[in-house]
């Protein structure tokens, strides 16, 4: 008896010390949900609760950890979460097999006869899988009123089939309606009166256009110095805008990347010039977010006396204002500077690459000083700057800082970071203060 007992314990031992260690997805993993807006378009007028349901989806053949799922307005947020049966608003390793399925049940508790809650009540739940992070916006009626969000939709088709063609969604009056002035008209999105129908609005009718209504809202991306949009960082921003429903538009200079125009007789005047005529002509009067790259923040200060009124935020990365004169001639031989001078033309050569630097494009550079300059904006202003950039030193983030008057200004210097910081852990730390910055828009 004691030697079988002997055996089945030593079968047990093999058998646990043979079993292969459980194994994840490590490569970009992109979630599905079933909604990407979760609507609670239940109109109380007593206080009330409603629960409803989101299902996240692995479609690999892969088992995945899903790092991070989080109210993204814990502490202060209407909402309440369930994951996967845990009663909590934040859950970390959550792991999600191949082609399974996990529910996040969400509740939310209204009360529409308190005069201070909003309309509306938004939050989202985020997921950050392997450094990718993905969202779903909450929406709920925060009062009681007539709600209208999108009940309809059209596809543009584009004639590129590498192209993805172009949903509008939208709320459809069909027919002739009339909106009484007994209780406030809250649109959510875009209403479309169709041929045939009609809309008359009573005198005294209250009419609210949420902040999210007609996608006014875009995200602006310039790059930096000899950079181009073939990189990381305007595909992230890419994405993130097409997740968020938001516009997006990312300008490559003269010169640069696949642009037309010959480099050396490109200057920050010229390309700024360049930047302003693409806004006005795509974005018109719509409102923007800046985001500006090395350069490219240097770039972006200087669009605000252009559209002061249009900017409503701006976030930069390794920042380099001034820097022609600042670094890259400071650090000029007395022989390259000669050479510079006396052929209107340096080759610089530096990591691995070589640098046509004209004795314009340094004279250029002083006419565009801006660390001098008072900007007087109030809006969220946010500088990332790597604590180990080799390029351009910190101090030119702190610097560039100085020069929003009224702006609630942060500046994050990143322990370790290079000057590019687009590393997918310092991705996340960008994203968050980009989706900060929509929030207060």
């Amino acid at each position: 008896m004691k030697n079988l007992f002997r055996i089945s314990l030593f079968i047990l031992i093999l058998l646990s010390a043979c079993r292969k260690p459980e194994t994840y997805f490590q490569g970009n993993a992109s979630l599905r949900f079933s909604v990407d807006t979760l609507v609670f378009d239940t109109v109380f007028t007593t206080v009330g609760s409603i629960t409803k349901r989101i299902k996240v989806f692995n479609d690999l053949n892969e088992d995945l950890i899903i790092n991070e799922i989080k109210l993204a307005g814990t502490g202060n947020s209407p909402y309440r979460l369930n994951i996967d049966g845990l009663q909590s608003d934040i859950a970390n390793d959550v792991i999600l097999r191949a082609n399974d399925s996990l529910h996040i049940f969400v509740e939310t508790t209204i009360d529409p006869n308190n005069s201070n809650e909003p309309l509306i009540h938004t939050d989202s739940i985020t997921f950050i899988t392997n450094g990718f992070l993905q969202d779903v916006d909450l929406v709920a009626w925060g009062q009681d009123a007539n709600f209208y969000y999108s009940n309809a939709y059209v596809v543009f088709v584009n004639d590129d089939p590498e192209i993805e063609n172009d949903t509008l969604y939208y709320f459809s009056i069909s027919e002739p309606t009339i909106w009484n002035n007994d209780k406030p008209h809250v649109i959510y999105g875009l209403v479309v009166i169709e041929n045939g129908a009609s809309l008359e609005i009573m005198e005294g009718t209250e009419v609210y256009l949420h902040h999210n209504s007609n996608n006014n809202l875009y995200i602006v991306f310039l790059h930096g110095f000899m950079s181009d949009l073939n990189g990381e960082k305007p595909k992230i921003f890419k994405r993130f805008c097409k997740n968020n429903k938001l516009g997006f538009l990312a300008i490559e200079y003269s010169g640069h990347g696949k642009s037309t125009g010959e480099f050396t007789k490109g200057n920050v005047t010229k390309w700024t010039n360049q930047v302003k005529k693409v806004i006005k002509r795509v974005l018109k009067k719509k409102d923007f977010i800046l985001i500006g790259s090395s350069m490219g923040s240097w770039i972006s200060v200087n669009q605000f006396k252009f559209f002061s009124k249009q900017i409503k935020g701006f976030i930069g990365i390794g920042s380099a204002p001034e820097f022609l004169e600042r670094v890259m001639w400071k650090k000029f031989t007395v022989k390259m500077k000669k050479e510079t001078i006396d052929k209107g033309v340096y080759n610089l050569k530096h990591g691995g690459f070589e640098y046509p630097i004209t004795y314009q494009l340094i004279k250029d550079g002083r006419k565009n000083l801006v660390l001098n300059k008072k900007i007087n904006a109030k809006i969220p202003v946010t500088l990332f700057h790597g604590s180990k950039d080799e390029a351009v030193p910190v101090i030119f983030s702190k610097k560039l800082i100085k020069i929003f008057n009224n702006a609630n200004k942060k500046l994050n210097i990143i322990k370790n970071g290079d000057h590019s910081l687009f590393a997918k852990k310092y991705q996340l730390k960008i994203i968050r203060e980009l989706k900060s910055i929509i929030s207060q828009y």
